[in-house]
């Protein structure tokens, strides 16, 4: 039946004589819809008032029942949709009305068409969106850069960024940010230190060319979101309180040339994407990394992963930087590749570790500091040094044979202390030498007549004989001649 039909039905009961009751059709049918139920309500069955007001008070009835069951069918067809949460302050997006772009205006309050300029940034410079995005991810980082007590920061939207504290903006695709104590010049001169920690916000200053933010007190770990920033050539965290791994995502990095993260407390891996970065300094040390080294680029010039935990052997495969490698006071184990005879380091530091075997028979040639003391090495020291070799330290390993008859002229420290050297002490020493120990081992002979302008010189607990040489240099503080034969 359709509504027209009940309504119809409806009209027909109404409209019955007014002195006999009002009568319902469908009272004892087989079908009970919303106006049987109206009826029951009015009483069905039994006396009616006067058909003429129930006519007024069934179409009241019957359009309150028919609302009711159309809002039952819009809400199971379209259930309500919870309020979004509003943003919150360290997200850029939150700061979009602060940073919206506005019209300049020339001295006499006309605007200037299509000059577009962020309403802090009342500059000659007209608006480009980089520079929008910058003013809201900076203001998103603001709180979380806290300094010494209150916020040391004076970035707002009622100043012009050209004055923000540590900011530089040459050009629109260039931007500086300076926030290292004593760092900067002028009115963006930065005093802090910072504390708090690295906000991820900082990641979306697409267009930043240098991030500097060492020599602080933040802590916390670094935001992976700091991978986004492709254009950075100088990222430096270094000397805070960091924790946590190195994000994977820094090897994103890749137009960097310095990237220095040394003095924190980071654990964790090296990640291996950074052996992408060509840099010239890849600092790390100084914190608490374990595992293995990765395969790092050639391109590198200075790579310090010293003192950390890193464990596992030294590459057969690892690709040199070209200048210094640094490995010092880790936990590496097995030998020393020979393939750092043919490199182009001009320092290697490999002390302080559990390196096992012999030295290469062959030097780097262009290698001026050598240390490899504090391991456990076996064998004996190479016949030919490398003629620019400045620092040698062999010292407290298992070294047995004799010193090289021939010590490179250049050489100005010779640390060969603490093994089981046997054989005489040479008898023309270079004459730059300033520091010669040689000390715990077991030497023989006698001590040169003739010695060079030394500042040190160890030579106790040997089985050295013969007398002590009438003339001593004048340089000489320091002299350990004990536990030998001498007479």
């Amino acid at each position: 039946m359709s509504n027209h039909q009940i309504f119809s039905d409806s009209a027909t009961i109404v409209d019955a004589p007014a002195q006999g009751p009002c009568s319902h059709p469908h009272v004892a049918g087989e079908r009970r819809g919303c106006m049987s139920i109206i009826y029951d309500i009015m009483g069905g069955g039994g006396k009616m008032k006067p058909c003429l007001s129930a006519r007024t008070l069934l179409l009241a009835l019957y359009v309150l029942c028919a609302a009711i069951t159309l809002t039952a069918l819009m809400t199971i067809a379209d259930p309500p949709v919870a309020a979004q949460d509003p943003l919150s302050p360290d997200d850029p997006e939150y700061y979009n009305e602060d940073c919206k772009a506005g019209q300049r205006r020339r001295p006499d309050g006309n605007q200037i068409p299509n000059h577009l300029i962020p309403i802090p940034l009342a500059t000659t410079q007209p608006v480009v969106p980089q520079r929008i995005a910058a003013c809201k991810a900076l203001l998103a980082s603001r709180d979380t850069l806290q300094g010494p007590g209150n916020n040391v920061l004076n970035w707002s939207t009622t100043r012009n960024m050209d004055t923000w504290t540590g900011l530089s903006i040459t050009n629109p695709n260039n931007y500086t940010l300076i926030l290292s104590p004593g760092k900067g010049d002028g009115v963006r001169r930065f005093t802090g230190p910072l504390k708090g920690s690295i906000p991820p916000a900082l990641g979306h200053v697409i267009n930043l060319k240098e991030l500097h933010l060492d020599n602080n007190k933040l802590t916390g770990p670094i935001p992976p979101d700091l991978g986004n920033l492709t254009s950075l050539i100088i990222l430096y965290l270094f000397n805070n309180q960091l924790t946590g791994t190195i994000p994977s995502e820094l090897g994103n990095l890749t137009a960097l040339n310095q990237f220095q993260l040394h003095d924190n407390q980071l654990t964790g891996p090296i990640p291996p994407e950074l052996g992408q970065l060509t840099v010239i300094r890849l600092h790390l040390h100084n914190n608490r990394l374990t595992g293995p080294i990765p395969e790092l680029s050639s391109a590198n010039w200075i790579v310090h992963l010293n003192n950390n935990k890193l464990t596992g052997t030294i590459p057969v495969t690892l690709t040199l930087p070209q200048y210094e490698l640094h490995l010092n006071n880790n936990q590496l184990t097995g030998t020393i590749p020979v393939t750092l005879s043919s490199s182009t380091l001009f320092a290697l530091n490999l002390n302080n570790n559990r390196l096992t075997g012999p030295i290469p028979a062959t030097l780097p040639s262009r290698v001026t500091w050598w240390n490899l003391h504090n391991n456990r090495l076996t064998g004996t020291i190479p016949i030919t040094l490398p003629s620019n070799l400045e620092r040698l330290s062999l010292h407290n390993n298992q070294l047995t044979g004799t010193i090289p008859a021939t010590l490179p002229a250049s050489l100005q420290r010779l640390h060969l202390n603490d093994n089981e050297l046997t054989g005489n002490i040479p008898a023309t020493l270079p004459a730059s030498l300033q520091q010669l120990h040689l000390n715990d081992n077991e030497l023989t002979g006698n001590i040169p007549a003739t010695l060079p302008s030394l500042q040190q010189l160890h030579l106790n607990d040997n089985r050295l004989t013969g007398n002590i040489p009438i003339t001593l240099p004048a340089s000489l503080q320091q002299l350990h001649l004990n536990d030998n034969e001498l007479t």
